[in-house]
């Protein structure tokens, strides 16, 4: 009877597939590297052999976060017990030349190259792309048990600075693929709320007149305007409209309408004050008339007065106020 039961035990053993969980950890960074992801794994019995993962910012019609840098993965074999995943099959196929391979050409890293099977509008720079890694090891050199897989920054996109994060096993690709060639499902620890990033500041902290930027409430007018590709604020453009026949006048009434409205009075006055001008009419923020970016008077702050108009009337009537030099364009 003890036979027959060490002969089942035996048997079972041989027929179970290898045993092995998996968990992939994405943590967000703080500080200086808050737009900075770290993704890590984890692994207990049968060891991983390689990993196909896609990371996706969902935010459904919205701009969303975009991939940027990626760094901090291995590069090659792993030659040392502990190693890492350093063989990207879709870069490895591309670059290297397998019988005399160079692991420091620039562009191999662990992402699926953006003309691949299920690659199209994936990589850094876009809102998703396909992590891809295996190991190529001998004996005692075999990865960890647990490690970081790389790092991975963020940049926010324009009108939007909060994404949520999905990451799934990319099964066209196995997936987490084992040692003995099965796939396994691992877990998923990711960021439970939205990443949200800082977007950057159109007004640059290296500008001279920063602090005066701040200190009036940071006025988007005073960076130009994106949309027209309209950069002359600092020139005497308070609409960021031109006028005329040919809308290539760039200072004229309409600046000048907001300047008189906005005239010798003190920031705290002219805080959050408005004026609509032009045709069709648009609102204009009175600080938009503050060409110079300096305060005047005793306490410095007059916000718009004889520094701003002398800029406005050397600008007057000219279909040639430069564009795009204004210091912090």
């Amino acid at each position: 009877m003890k036979q027959r039961i060490l002969l089942i035990v035996a048997v079972l053993l041989i027929a179970t597939p290898a045993f092995a969980t998996v968990t992939i950890n994405v943590t967000q960074g703080a500080g200086a590297d808050i737009n900075k992801l770290t993704v890590s794994y984890a692994t207990t019995g049968e060891a991983v052999r390689a990993f196909a993962l896609d990371f996706t910012f969902t935010n459904g019609a919205n701009p969303k976060l975009t991939f940027g840098n990626i760094a901090d993965f291995n590069k090659g074999e792993s030659t040392s017990p502990g190693g890492g995943y350093g063989i990207f099959p879709g870069q490895f196929r591309n670059q290297i030349n397998p019988a005399d391979p160079n692991w420091d050409v620039q562009y191999y890293y662990p992402v699926a190259p953006p003309n691949d099977v299920d690659s199209n509008g994936t990589g850094m720079g876009e809102s998703k792309f396909i992590a891809e890694l295996g190991t190529l090891y001998v004996d005692s050199n075999a990865p960890g048990t647990s490690g970081t897989l790389f790092t991975v920054r963020m940049d926010p996109n324009s009108g939007e600075n909060c994404s949520v994060l999905a990451v799934t096993a990319n099964t066209v690709r196995g997936g987490v693929v084992l040692e003995d060639g099965t796939s396994v499902t691992p877990t998923f620890n990711l960021p439970t709320n939205p990443i949200c990033l800082a977007l950057p500041e159109c007004f640059p902290s290296s500008d001279p007149n920063y602090a005066r930027w701040v200190a009036v409430g940071k006025p988007p007018c005073w960076c130009g305007d994106d949309v027209n590709d309209n950069y002359r604020q600092c020139h005497g453009d308070a609409d960021l409209r031109g006028q005329g026949k040919g809308g290539n006048i760039w200072v004229y009434t309409w600046d000048l309408d907001v300047m008189l409205a906005a005239w010798n009075k003190t920031d705290a006055v002219i805080a959050g004050q408005t004026s609509t001008v032009g045709t069709p009419g648009k609102v204009v923020p009175w600080i938009c008339a503050d060409f110079g970016h300096t305060g005047q008077g005793k306490k410095l702050d007059i916000a718009v007065y004889t520094n701003d108009l002398d800029i406005l009337l050397y600008y007057w009537n000219n279909t040639h106020v430069p564009a795009n030099d204004c210091p912090h364009n």
